[in-house]
């Protein structure tokens, strides 16, 4: 009955801590897109995204405001800002489409998200109020909550679909269902064309190798997620494929998109100073390290915490134990490899962020059930 009585006031606190969230940025889910859609032309049209004399400097969520406008409206994304793949941008013209606001998409996928961590801490414990718990922690992150103050950001649409593959890989193998291979591809594509493609490529190899591992059987699958992968490029940039391009081309400008986000990266494992000593290496100005005014306290002890977890939880891979611990694991380490390779920066941190989370509970969780047990028998 305790249990009971826990659970559900934790559902009510998240419950209020989402409203909250969305209450205190309302004025963003109007419906006036395209009321101010000629401005956001104009401000696009002289920034440092159009032009070389470029007369201002606009944040990254106004181009994707302008952009998702233009999509609609037949525009070719390698016109319009190339610098990330186009579904996220798609996603917000989408919104638009539906409510004539760019931001209701991102609010939609902050739920999502937190649902998708819901589950996945669910599948790794087995229980309702510890993942609850891990959905209420998460929720006061500040690099999640920022993708509601600063809006439309791709960031939440891309975390999610990842969230999201890990879990429907991880249902595959547990309950063979293949068919759940094929899902978390559709996820794992949708997040590579969402941003930089390698970042979600780097959980593609991580997934698809534990499911060679665990069911070989399921080679077919695999195999078949990679021409998912392959026509969903076709699919999202079907606009340049109309006007002639070729799927040469068309991978050709994911390869020019991972280089452009490399043309500055000239330093290996700045990322970890940034998480633990809140020291940014950086490419610009006359100052080669500052801080990040958003660092928390909670990034080296979530990030911390989540690598120490996952390199315990793969001890146990070759036992038939939860397919989620083992393939979030390997993820945190790849991607923790990955972000070494380069001069990264905070945003860099949001596809990791979550799954580590979510292995931080379930190792406190695992450790507070093993003592207990210890007591009981003593």
């Amino acid at each position: 009955m305790g249990k009971k009585i826990i659970t559900i006031l934790l559902f009510i606190l998240i419950s209020f801590r989402i409203g909250w969230l969305l209450y205190q940025h309302k004025d963003k889910y109007r419906a006036d897109y395209w009321s101010r859609y000629e401005s956001l032309k104009s401000v696009y049209g002289e920034s440092q995204y159009s032009m070389k004399g470029w007369k201002y400097w606009i944040p990254d969520e106004t181009v994707y405001a302008y952009a998702g406008g233009a999509y609609i409206k037949g525009a070719n994304p390698i016109l319009v800002e190339s610098t990330q793949p186009p579904l996220g941008k798609y996603l917000i013209g989408l919104s638009i489409l539906a409510t004539g606001s760019e931001n209701n998409i991102v609010a939609l996928f902050f739920i999502f998200f937190l649902i998708g961590i819901y589950m996945l801490v669910r599948t790794m414990t087995g229980s309702i109020m510890v993942a609850l718990i891990a959905v209420l922690i998460a929720s006061f992150e500040r690099l999640f909550i920022d993708q509601l103050i600063y809006t439309p950001l791709l960031d939440m649409f891309h975390i999610t679909f990842i969230l999201y593959a890990i879990i429907s890989a991880s249902y595959a193998v547990k309950k063979s269902k293949p068919v759940f291979v094929l899902l978390s591809f559709i996820l794992l594509s949708a997040s590579m064309l969402t941003k930089v493609w390698v970042m979600g490529f780097v959980f593609t190899i991580s997934i698809s190798m534990y499911i060679l591992l665990k069911k070989p059987k399921y080679y077919v699958y695999v195999f078949a997620g990679g021409i998912i992968i392959v026509l969903s490029i076709l699919l999202v940039y079907a606009r340049l494929v109309l006007e002639g391009y070729s799927i040469i081309e068309i991978l050709k400008v994911q390869k020019w998109l991972y280089w452009y986000h490399n043309s500055k990266i000239n330093r290996f494992f700045t990322i970890w100073p940034l998480i633990f000593m809140n020291r940014w290496y950086v490419w610009w100005g006359e100052v080669p390290v500052i801080q990040d005014s958003n660092w928390s306290v909670s990034w080296p002890i979530v990030i911390g915490s989540g690598m120490l977890a996952s390199v315990y939880g793969l001890w146990s891979i070759v036992k038939k134990t939860e397919p989620a611990i083992h393939i979030s694991a390997l993820s945190i380490l790849a991607y923790g490899a990955f972000i070494s390779l380069g001069q990264a920066s905070a945003r860099y941190l949001l596809p990791f962020l979550p799954i580590c989370y979510s292995m931080m509970i379930w190792a406190v969780y695992e450790i507070g059930k093993r003592i207990v047990i210890k007591r009981s028998k003593a």
